[in-house]
């Protein structure tokens, strides 16, 4: 079979901890890319979500990273389902696996008009990928996260699952002295 120019070759995968006994009903997954300054408040925001912990299962998928983003993600993942952690996932997975990807990261060029088209394509290449690699057939939900979310609820999870849809695509607020200014999918 050819490969694809899609099909790179994995680097790595690492699979921490699975608790024994443990039923996982939900996925988490998320890509990273030169994502080392996010992870502290990413870590932190995962640690602090109220649904039951150990009907999740992590799945990162870093890539085509320049800044050390796989070893700080390895030591937070370490970490949090370290046995003494009561912050325990039912299972942590960090996948490596790198597209060839170079396109800037600097916020001016990433949010361009002129980007969207590559960068699009790059950001589904990559999900498209990780959800392949870490859906099972027990996960009845996925929820996308990415790393730079500076806050959300708690209960973000459940919230969303109140809904009881498919597909939910949360809108982000642009907050101005307390004032919303304008609701929008902000992912461009």
């Amino acid at each position: 079979m050819a490969l694809h120019k899609w099909m790179v070759p994995v680097r790595a995968y690492f699979v921490f901890s699975r608790q024994q006994g443990s039923k996982a009903d939900l996925s988490k997954v998320s890509v990273h890319r030169d994502a080392a300054p996010y992870l502290d408040r990413y870590f932190k925001l995962l640690s602090e979500l109220t649904y039951l912990h150990r009907s999740i299962d992590l799945a990162f998928l870093v890539g085509d990273s320049k800044d050390g983003t796989l070893a700080v993600l390895q030591a937070e993942v370490k970490r949090l389902q370290a046995p003494s952690s009561p912050f325990r996932f039912r299972s942590a997975t960090i996948i490596e696996k790198d597209f060839g990807d170079d396109l800037s990261q600097s916020v001016e060029e990433r949010h361009s008009f002129k980007s969207q088209g590559a960068r699009r394509k790059s950001i589904g290449r990559a999900r498209n990928y990780l959800l392949y690699a870490a859906l099972r057939p027990e996960h009845r939900w996925v929820y996308w996260r990415d790393v730079d979310i500076v806050e959300h609820p708690a209960t973000v999870i459940e919230d969303l699952m109140k809904h009881d849809r498919d597909i939910i695509v949360p809108s982000e607020r642009l907050m101005r002295l307390s004032i919303v200014l304008f609701v929008a999918d902000l992912g461009i």
